[in-house]
């Protein structure tokens, strides 16, 4: 959320975190049809082309972007079912995937 939000703000972040997990829950075709996990959504590339939806991703700034604990809570509280309004829809919690958080991996670390 950080990294691709960097500059936008709070409100900035809990909208890429936002879209990141209504994208996993959705399940949805033909671009969101098998997302099982956030880090999915996140190296989810454009169909049809081998370019990442997002930018850290396309430029290599995903690992370079250190959270804090507020940035880390904002992350929770997604995972938790808060979405921001003006990014689409809220899923119930009972329809909620537990497991979604499974962190990426940086390639130059394990």
């Amino acid at each position: 959320m950080k990294a691709e939000a960097n500059g936008e703000g709070v409100q900035g972040m809990n909208m890429v975190g936002t879209v990141v997990a209504n994208r996993v829950e959705a399940d949805c075709s033909p671009d969101f049809k098998g997302l099982r996990y956030i880090k999915d959504a996140i190296y989810q590339t454009i169909p049809g082309t081998d370019t990442p939806h997002f930018e850290p991703v396309l430029h290599g700034s995903l690992c370079t972007q250190r959270p804090n604990e507020a940035d880390l809570q904002k992350a929770r509280d997604v995972l938790h079912g808060y979405r921001d309004p003006l990014c689409g829809f809220s899923i119930p919690a009972k329809e909620r995937n537990t497991e979604l958080l499974v962190p990426p991996r940086c390639l130059d670390r394990p």
